[in-house]
């Protein structure tokens, strides 16, 4: 995909110039030498990148930039000028041009000038492609679920997404999905081509939390080697997500609280107001309601975040949806896995309804990924190499016991010595059958 750049100047001598400059398969060129004939391929050719000159005949070059912002915010604007219309040309970049070139014009100069927005443009593409991208994967339609209860949740977040700037608060038990939500609410929004930060609040100190959210100049505390943008300022005109914002500390609730009525903040160690348009969505496993009686959280931080109150339920509240959202993972990890499976054996889909899933979703997703890779058969069955305490669960049992999950790399080692031990310690024949090499068989073994 090539930019398409419109010259729009009165000087033939001068467009013919740039055009030789630009002579390159990189761009398709189009001109326009006055200011009604601009807007016209404006509209026939949408462009990319405009280089406009402030002084046309027939209006202001300040005037037509305004007219073209508006039909078209993406495209980027390079404004020529003689040397005495630097104010105009500043005045134009406060308007939302990239920058300025000055007749006579440094060809080289101007060449670096141009590809360097090109790159930006590039990155532009790119960036937007990523957003199409996600806005697919986080659909509202794609939250697997069959329950009532899970559609009228969901039915109330579309409705919250396209609104582009209600305060939303999502409550719900760890493994829920509340990330997942806050994804889709902003994939799904008026804001969704502008950035998505995420930050939990619960992986950092207080001091650094501070830096993170806000930023800090040099400086500002020992080991503040340079000026560092905060995640408010990285989230300008798009959404920032503070996961777990129950585990904030109550001095940084209150410099929060100020940014979020005042919507504006200052670095740490700065004096100067940065103004920001992002749209806040905060999660918590926690009750919030009952940590500002108990003095743990500040009630009037709450209301500023309870404008639009979203609860995920859990899975034991929802068990019409564990079934197919078992299926569902079911698909993804045996593609991942490159594995021939079926379907669950009825026992074993009577245990999955039927356990009590304390993780929720991201406990079952655990329990099918590890069920896929050591399943060799067509068919899930309830075995012991996935789950010691499955044999004792029966349908409709109540869920009294623990039921601990191993990680991932001590499946693949439990399942590794299996087959070693199936093929008598022969670990050419036990890695031919795994699809691996010998080499990487005995790192698994840590044998090296």
């Amino acid at each position: 995909m090539k930019p398409t750049v419109l010259i729009v100047d009165d000087e033939p001598l001068f467009v013919n110039l740039i055009c030789r400059a630009l002579a390159s398969s990189e761009f398709d060129l189009i001109q326009a030498n006055n200011g009604k004939d601009a807007v016209k391929q404006f509209h026939d050719f949408n462009p990319d990148i405009v280089l406009l000159d402030l002084g046309l005949p027939d209006m202001s070059g300040l005037t037509l930039l305004k007219e073209m912002k508006n039909l078209k915010e993406e495209t980027e604007f390079i404004m020529i000028t003689g040397q005495g219309g630097v104010k105009e040309a500043v005045e134009a970049i406060k308007l939302g041009a990239m920058d300025y070139i000055c007749k006579p014009v440094n060809l080289e100069e101007f060449k670096a000038v141009i590809f360097r927005l090109i790159e930006v443009w590039k990155l532009k593409i790119k960036m937007r492609e990523f957003n199409q991208s996600q806005e697919n994967r986080y659909s509202f339609q794609k939250i697997v679920r069959k329950s009532r209860v899970m559609d009228k949740m969901c039915n109330l977040a579309e409705r919250v997404a396209l609104s582009g700037s209600s305060t939303v608060l999502i409550q719900g038990e760890t493994g829920t999905g509340k990330g997942m939500l806050a994804s889709a609410i902003h994939y799904n929004s008026p804001r969704k081509d502008n950035s998505f930060v995420n930050v939990n609040c619960a992986t950092l100190l207080e001091g650094l939390l501070e830096s993170e959210l806000f930023g800090h100049e040099k400086g500002a505390f020992t080991g503040a080697i340079k000026r560092k943008m905060g995640k408010f300022e990285l989230a300008d005109k798009g959404t920032i997500f503070l996961d777990e914002i129950g585990e904030m500390s109550l001095n940084l609730q209150a410099k929060l609280l100020k940014v979020i009525e005042e919507k504006h903040f200052e670095r740490v160690g700065g004096t100067t107001p940065i103004k920001v348009d992002v749209r806040l969505i905060a999660s918590t496993n926690r009750n919030l309601a009952n940590d500002v009686k108990d003095g743990r959280f500040r009630e009037d931080l709450f209301y500023r975040l309870n404008v639009v109150p979203i609860h995920i339920p859990p899975l034991r509240e929802r068990k019409e949806d564990i079934p197919i959202i078992a299926m569902h993972l079911l698909e993804e990890y045996k593609k991942d896995f490159g594995k021939r499976i079926k379907g669950f054996s009825k026992d074993a889909m009577d245990f999955i309804e039927n356990y009590e899933w304390k993780g929720n979703v991201r406990e079952l997703k655990n329990f099918i990924e590890r069920a896929v890779l050591l399943t060799n058969g067509d068919t899930i069955q309830l075995d012991k190499e996935y789950t010691d305490e499955v044999r004792t669960k029966t349908a409709g049992a109540a869920a009294s016991q623990d039921f601990t999950l191993a990680s991932l790399d001590d499946m693949e080692l439990s399942y590794v010595k299996k087959v070693v031990e199936m093929e008598e310690g022969n670990k050419s024949k036990a890695a031919n059958i795994l699809g691996i090499t010998r080499q990487r068989l005995r790192r698994i073994l840590k044998e090296e």
